[in-house]
């Protein structure tokens, strides 16, 4: 699963990334169109590889796939009105309001806990109150259930919140204890302490939605390598076992041996590549500047060891927009076979 592959800046601009010609020209060259769909006629409320992730686990349709973020099994019972949220900081424009990245609001245990124990003070008396399932993963309990509809915070993320905020009957309710939080935090010891290191003060909460228990019959998967909270989760909810693991970047990088035996394996796996909405400028990505050449790097030095009965399906997905397509070792006399990967811009269909 390639997040965020079809939504980068060549893309919009009617060119495809050169990396990802040089991929589908190299590795991927006997790759064959399997289907493609969108999510824009279905009114969603969440990204298309969330869409895409929510068939695959049988993920309840009133349950938010952002809520599964950092989900352990160890959570303890729950109401069937929980709401998961997350402490967020919320950037202010000329004239809005902008959800800022997940990175640009890390804590630790010790800012979560000064921050929850401010807010719970205030809520004391009331039906509320916010449990800390993890650093950035709360439970808001209610004795009396919200009737609110939360939308994706990877949807939301970078955007203006006010397109995005909560809606449905308790929405006034929501908007008047979000206001007292963001007051309650707006000078706090803690956000003081983040600004003289300029840290992003966390100044607001994003309701994520609600999480379930999921079944491993819902996911056709023996294992899952995940890059990011949420599919680890969802992993976790499902029952099924899961590695974190970070793609290689270089022959000499370990990450390759972790694809390499899965790749191995007879049984389906799912790996996950979030490589588009990384910061592919920072050090740690070793001068990759593209997702596409991070997928090079860590796709196509392992397709060689992968078995000749192998089955490979590369799920492509952007904002609204889902594209699959399969490779196999075997393909490879299919000499005839050449891929056009400029057809991933208009989303024509190829035939093999």
């Amino acid at each position: 699963m390639c997040v965020g592959a079809l939504d980068v800046e060549y893309e919009t601009q009617g060119r495809l990334d050169p990396a990802a010609a040089e991929l589908f020209r190299g590795a991927l060259t006997r790759a064959r169109w399997i289907a493609e769909s969108s999510t824009a006629e279905r009114q969603t409320r969440e990204m298309a590889h969330e869409t895409w992730l929510r068939e695959i686990f049988g993920v309840d349709p009133a349950a938010s796939i952002g809520a599964y973020a950092g989900w352990s099994a160890d959570e303890g019972a729950r109401s069937a009105g929980d709401l998961i949220v997350r402490p967020v900081h919320l950037q202010l424009a000329r004239d809005h309001i902008v959800l800022a990245p997940p990175s640009d609001a890390t804590l630790d245990a010790s800012e979560a806990e000064a921050l929850l124990a401010t807010v719970n003070d205030h809520l004391t008396g009331r039906d509320l109150a916010i449990d800390q399932l993890g650093v950035g993963r709360w439970r808001l309990r209610c004795e009396t259930p919200l009737r609110l509809q939360s939308w994706s915070s990877a949807l939301a993320s970078g955007r203006n919140i006010f397109d995005y905020l909560p809606d449905g009957e308790d929405t006034w309710l929501w908007r008047r204890l979000h206001d007292e939080i963001q007051m309650l935090w707006h000078d706090h010891p803690v956000n003081l302490a983040r600004e003289e290191r300029g840290e992003s003060p966390i100044n607001g909460l994003w309701i994520e939605g609600r999480s379930t228990l999921l079944t491993a019959a819902g996911a056709p998967y023996s294992q899952v390598l995940a890059q990011t909270p949420v599919v680890a989760g969802l992993a976790r909810a499902a029952g099924v076992s899961v590695r974190e693991w970070t793609p290689a970047t270089g022959t000499a990088d370990r990450g390759h041996e972790k694809l390499a035996s899965v790749l191995a394996q007879a049984q389906p796996v799912l790996v996950e590549f979030a490589l588009w909405e990384q910061d592919t400028t920072a050090a740690d990505w070793r001068g990759v500047t593209t997702g596409w050449s991070a997928l090079a790097a860590a796709l196509a030095p392992t397709l060689s060891q992968a078995p000749r009965t192998r089955q490979l399906e590369l799920v492509l997905t952007g904002r609204e927009r889902i594209v699959r397509l399969g490779w196999s070792p075997a393909d490879g006399w299919k000499f005839w076979r050449r891929f056009d990967a400029n057809r991933l811009l208009a989303g024509a269909r190829q035939d093999d």
